[in-house]
């Protein structure tokens, strides 16, 4: 099944749900499933990484060796605007849609699933991941007398 989430969506819930999901003690169709589109994510991520990458170290200071400049973990600006600048391209990227394929399971497997604790993960992976059953044949109406 194909669903369209946002490149920030897909960074910042659906891969951290996904991969808590794996840590847990799931049925075989869960895990496998999880780790097959857990695979297609990380595989969607890694340009969307090298994106928001470039645009940081497009705008950022550079060191004498022509290096982005690093303090405590952070890209150092010139000044305020141009950190800024970087931080709206960045929601640009992550605003972006895209379409991946989740390998789906019956929502009833939830149930299975061994440690559940109702986060917010579960919550946002049901719909998604975790899918009610296609109805195969169109329901029979019968018309009363």
């Amino acid at each position: 099944m194909k669903i369209k989430i946002t490149n920030g969506e897909l960074v910042n819930t659906m891969i951290p749900s996904l991969t808590e999901l794996i840590m847990m003690k799931t049925p075989l169709k869960v895990n496998y499933a999880a780790n097959k589109t857990l695979n297609i994510c990380n595989s969607e991520r890694v340009p969307i990484d090298k994106t928001r990458k470039d645009i940081f170290e497009g705008l950022c200071n550079m060191d004498k060796d022509g290096k982005p400049k690093i303090e405590k973990d952070e890209y150092c600006f010139a000044d305020p605007a141009i950190k800024q600048e970087a931080i709206n391209k960045v929601m640009e990227l992550f605003a972006i849609e895209t379409e991946i394929e989740m390998h789906t399971v019956p929502i009833e497997l939830i149930d299975q699933i061994e440690g559940k604790t109702g986060g917010t993960w579960i919550n946002y992976l049901i719909g998604k991941f975790f899918v009610e059953p296609e109805i195969k044949q169109p329901l029979e109406i019968v018309e009363k007398p």
